[in-house]
């Protein structure tokens, strides 16, 4: 009778050890979460977002000293010499108005401000290199109230997401990298990001 009831006790032990293993078991909810996660930056856009500076600390202006901000793109798919100059692609953006891989937008009043504040923004870390010029996609021109103008030229992304991008300020030009996000979120105030997508 010992026998028996033990071999009935062994038979109800192991009949519940797979339910207490599945029951232990991540649900595939919580496995769905664990994918859902953000993916962690690329070692390039963390060591600019690590040492990197906002550029408004290049910059030195203020919101209030912008007369006006106007930007110059040209989308990914636009065939381009070796090495498109910033003078090269405002030219080339404005014969070729009317053709959707070029456009050319003026940031209006009621956005000057939020679009002046999040250009400001970006974070950029230094970029030491003998090229003079890239292959410029974007521009983005500064117009302050006192007469000065300012650009910054950026090219496609190159590295894990990062452009190379140019502060051009009279003849002094600084070579930078800049997440490319930052500019597809200028692009937004537009509805055109799309022409960076690729980067």
């Amino acid at each position: 009778m010992k026998q028996i009831l033990g071999i009935f006790a062994c038979i109800l032990l192991f009949g519940c050890q797979p339910q207490d293993k599945a029951a232990n078991q991540p649900s595939a909810a919580s496995e769905s979460q664990v994918a859902l996660k953000p993916t962690p930056d690329s070692p390039a856009r963390a060591k600019v977002h690590n040492q990197g500076v906002p550029l408004g600390n290049i910059l030195g202006i203020r919101s209030e000293e912008v007369a006006g901000i106007e930007f110059y793109i040209m989308d990914s798919m636009a065939a381009t010499p070796a090495s498109m100059r910033e003078d090269w692609l405002k030219e080339a953006v404005l014969n070729n108005s009317g053709n959707r891989l070029y456009a050319h937008y003026a940031v209006s009043e009621a956005q000057l401000a939020d679009f002046f504040s999040d250009l400001a923004a970006s974070k950029v870390l230094p970029y030491d290199t003998q090229d003079p010029y890239f292959d410029y996609r974007l521009l983005i021109e500064v117009k302050k109230k006192d007469g000065e103008s300012i650009q910054f030229a950026t090219t496609r992304s190159y590295n894990n997401g990062i452009m190379l991008a140019t502060l051009i300020r009279g003849e002094q030009r600084t070579n930078f990298e800049v997440d490319s996000r930052n500019m597809i979120k200028l692009l937004q105030y537009t509805g055109r990001s799309d022409m960076l997508m690729d980067s």
